[in-house]
Formats: C-alpha cells, structure tokens, sequence
C-alpha cells in the first residue's frame, strides 16, 4: 500500500476545501451573531439537540461551548445549512447560488441516500480504498474521515496490539507505515524516518448532523447537562428502607457510600498508575476484541470519542484475581440472589 493515498496532503482543490471567510462574515452581517455556527431553537430542534426541555441557561451554555470552534473537518449541522442559504439569498443575484457540497460530492446517486445508509457502505471498504475515495470530492473526505470507519480498521487490523495516536486515522496510519517499514527493512529499501502526518483539511458548506454529532457531544460539559437533580441521594441506606422505599417502586436511588467503603478505593487500588504496573501486560475484553490494560489505558488517556471503548469483561477475575479481593457486592443486591 502506497502511503500516500493516507497522507491529506493530497491532489485535492484547496480553494474549494478551505473556509470562504467573506461568506462568513456576510452571515454574521445579516444574521446579527458573533460566530460563523449561527442555531437557532428551529434548527436545534431539526437536529435533535433539543430532546427535552432544558433551562435557558444550560442551552445557551451548549450553544457557547458546542459551537465556540469549528468541527476538526469544518462540518456544520444540517440546521446551519438554512442559515448560510438565507445569508446568501439576500445578496445572491439568484436564489440558486448556496450550494451544498453533499450532492455534487456524491454524485446522482448516492445523493439519495441517507448519511447512515452510506456510512454502512463506506465500512465494506478497506483502509487504502478509503484513502483513495476521499481525494473524489469535499463531501467524500468528510465521509470517509469518519471516526468509526477507521476504529474498526485499526481494531480488526492489530487484534487488541493497539498503540492509539490521537485519532483513530492516525492510529491506522501508524501502523501500516510501521508495517511498510518492516517489509523495507527486510528488502534492504530506505524508507522515511517519521510517517506522513494527517493534516484536516476545511470543507466547505457540508452539513450533516451524523458528522457532527460526535463533535457535539465531545464537547459539552457534561456539569452543565446534568444539572437538574431529580434523583434521591442516600447514605446508610437500610435494606428494608431499600426495598420499601425505592426498589417495590422501582424508584431509582444513587447510594452514595458504597464506593467509598471499598479496598480498591481506600488504597487507590484502581488509579491509572496502579492498573497500568499491576495489570498492564494483562488482555482484557474491550466488546468483540482484547487489549493488554496498558494499550487501553493509552486510548483512554488521549479520546475524545462520543462513543469510546469500553472494558468491559465478565471474566476478569480469571484474568486478574486479585481484583476480587478489592470490592464487595453491596448488601442490597445480595438478598435477590437468596
């Protein structure tokens, strides 16, 4: 595989993958707002950021910290696709000057299908095809720089040896140069000392909100979403006051000296440091592959995913023994085994 099908520094027009500011500041102009991601409650609630209802000052917080930079690739949500064509159309001499890259980026026909649809098409691709597709056009690499399509190829490529590089592209990229590298070193080829760097490009007028969700979601904060408190907290919770008060009424409870009671808590058993020189060569389940705990730990140090790896292994006592020793079962859950 020829790395420079991976490498963003590729034949791809930049004037039309770079930011219009003068298209920018006329919205901000007309539109009387201060940043280029102008939202509007109608257009929050197309992309269904407005789930319920929410006090005026946790969503003007949400407006504030998700739009207070650009996407890493520039792309906008579906709702700013309204205002950047209402910004154009009062100065445009034709009401068909806005042009959304998706599709003339796509082509006539897979223009008509839905950003999900084309996602699960795009994940039948291998990692060199989709460094291919991406130079077609704007909408394309957008697509084909989606978060998850490379996490799966980098996964199902190292078999848990992951050594995770900021983001899951360069992470793969990583590790087909290292790969490449060796197969050179075996023929007596040179090959370059440092790997081709991923460097995002801009797009241009791409509103989609599957693309943009997950930028969304990593960057609020999660204090401000979660400020209304309608659970009960409780501490030296009785069972009969478990049973009678919350669980005949499957009522929910946060217990909040649990944790606090445990070995793996009291010794900090369970930080980083102690998990990564007691437990790091050891493989766990991370869903349907393993990864040594140190691996795991590196990812989790670096994400920024929506939806990150999660350890979770049913077996882990088998795994690591020790760790039983480190909690109990709280007596509330106790009494349902009986």
């Amino acid at each position: 595989m020829k790395l420079d099908h991976m490498n963003d520094e590729m034949q791809i027009d930049m004037e039309d993958a770079e930011l219009d500011d003068e298209r920018v500041k006329r919205s901000r102009k007309l539109l009387g707002h201060a940043h280029p991601y102008v939202v509007t409650d109608l257009m929050l609630c197309a992309t269904g950021v407005l789930g319920h209802r929410m006090h005026q000052s946790i969503m003007a917080h949400i407006l504030t910290v998700a739009f207070s930079s650009p996407c890493r690739y520039g792309i906008q949500p579906l709702g700013n696709l309204l205002v950047a064509a209402q910004a154009d159309m009062a100065e445009a001499a034709s009401p068909q000057r806005v042009l959304d890259c998706r599709p003339t980026g796509l082509g006539p026909w897979l223009r008509l299908i839905d950003d999900e649809i084309l996602l699960e098409i795009l994940q039948c691709l291998d990692g060199p095809d989709l460094g291919r597709l991406l130079r077609v056009s704007r909408a394309l690499y957008g697509f084909c720089h989606e978060s998850s399509l490379w996490r799966t190829l980098c996964l199902d490529a190292m078999q848990g040896a992951l050594d995770y590089q900021h983001s899951w592209k360069d992470t793969y990229v990583m590790q087909r140069w290292r790969q490449q590298c060796a197969l050179n070193d075996r023929q007596g080829v040179p090959h370059p000392e440092q790997p081709p760097r991923h460097q995002a490009l801009q797009v241009r007028n791409l509103f989609s909100d599957m693309l943009f969700q997950p930028f969304l979601c990593a960057s609020l904060d999660l204090q401000y979403v979660g400020q209304i408190e309608n659970i009960h907290r409780r501490s030296r919770l009785s069972l009969e006051e478990f049973v009678t008060e919350y669980e005949s009424m499957n009522r929910p409870v946060i217990i909040t000296d649990v944790v606090t009671e445990w070995p793996a808590f009291k010794q900090q058993l369970w930080s980083k440091a102690n998990l990564e020189r007691q437990y790091g060569d050891l493989v766990f389940k991370t869903g349907r592959w393993q990864m040594p705990m140190r691996s795991y730990l590196q990812y989790c140090s670096q994400t920024m995913e929506e939806s990150p790896i999660y350890l979770f292994d049913n077996e882990y006592g088998e795994t690591a023994p020790a760790m039983l020793q480190q909690y109990e079962v709280p007596h509330w859950y106790n009494h349902q085994r009986e």
